[in-house]
């Protein structure tokens, strides 16, 4: 809270932070897939020192950063860089290395909400500008400027990794049976846990609850699990009401487009993991936006005041 006060009116300069935080993560990312492989794991993220040498988990999946969670900030990174208008030609090879260094941790929900959340975010800009012939030319223009800028990252991929191989592994984990037969598994457990007592649906089981049993990874039905139906509610609504707000109050386009984009993408990412930390973190961008909206309101609103007010004295 504190610090979304604080970033309320240095809101393009909050989100440049986040840009050049993932951008330095992404290099990070790179370099160490290029000296040390996938790992055991098969998936980059940051490496640890440990005994001496760099390694990803060295004691064990909580020894290094979640690849998930990492991915989230990563393509969060291209999102503020998109908000930010940082798509200048240098600005879209940074923007093709963040989305590179997403596809390395081989998080499947991170790289759907990012794609979802870039869709979302187009359909915003080109539905308000719909009469502007111009805005419609730039975002054509930027989109064909990151396909080809995709195209060139792909190329120099193989040297940094086997590209083919980072596919192929991409889709054997969106078709691997065992994996998606423990995800059903756990969403059939987790149902029958939730519905077994009208209470239990309603009020939950209590705090951590989920964690310590079978967790669905869908953290909707986590929360149903630990705190119940409608903690659930007041979760969505504490994060829907503001953004909704904050779509209300400002007229610029770009940043309607960035908070939906942004919505979208904690909504989607949310389906398919469940790590508390993300919400707050999303919670903590949203308030950031509400603030600066409310901040500006109350300035137009003395100014209309003091306008008028010499305009009578007049």
């Amino acid at each position: 809270y504190g610090g979304a006060l604080f970033f309320r009116s240095r809101l393009d300069f909050f989100y440049k932070m986040i840009f050049l935080s993932a951008f330095i993560s992404s290099v990070v990312v790179v370099l160490s897939v290029s000296t040390l492989g996938m790992g055991g794991w098969g998936r980059a993220t940051i490496p640890v020192f440990f005994e001496g040498k760099f390694s990803y988990f060295p004691t064990g999946y909580e020894s290094s950063s979640d690849p998930n969670v990492l991915s989230y900030f990563l393509y969060l990174g291209a999102l503020a860089a998109i908000y930010c208008r940082s798509i200048n030609s240098t600005g879209k090879v940074f923007v093709a290395l963040l989305v590179f260094a997403g596809m390395l941790t081989l998080s499947r929900s991170g790289f759907l909400a990012f794609v979802v959340a870039v869709i979302s975010f187009q359909l915003v800009n080109l539905t308000y500008n719909l009469c502007s012939d111009k805005s419609i030319k730039v975002s054509i223009n930027w989109m064909l400027s990151v396909v080809i800028l995709g195209g060139v990252a792909f190329a120099i991929a193989p040297y940094f990794y086997d590209l083919g191989g980072m596919w192929d592994t991409l889709a054997e984990r969106a078709l691997d049976q065992a994996s998606n037969a423990d995800r059903f598994s756990r969403l059939k457990n987790t149902m029958e846990v939730v519905l077994d007592r009208p209470a239990n649906f309603f009020f939950g089981h209590g705090m951590g609850f989920a964690s310590e049993t079978s967790d669905p990874h869908l953290l909707y039905l986590s929360t149903v699990m630990d705190t119940g139906l409608f903690s659930l509610i007041v979760f969505i609504l504490a994060l829907v009401i503001p953004a909704c707000q904050c779509l209300c109050y400002t007229k610029s386009i770009r940043l309607k487009a960035f908070i939906v984009s942004l919505l979208v993408f904690f909504l989607t990412i949310s389906l398919f993991y469940w790590q508390v930390r993300t919400y707050y973190f999303f919670m903590f961008l949203i308030l950031t936006i509400y603030f600066h909206m409310a901040a500006n309101q109350r300035v137009s609103s003395f100014n209309t005041r003091t306008s008028a007010g010499v305009g009578s004295e007049k």
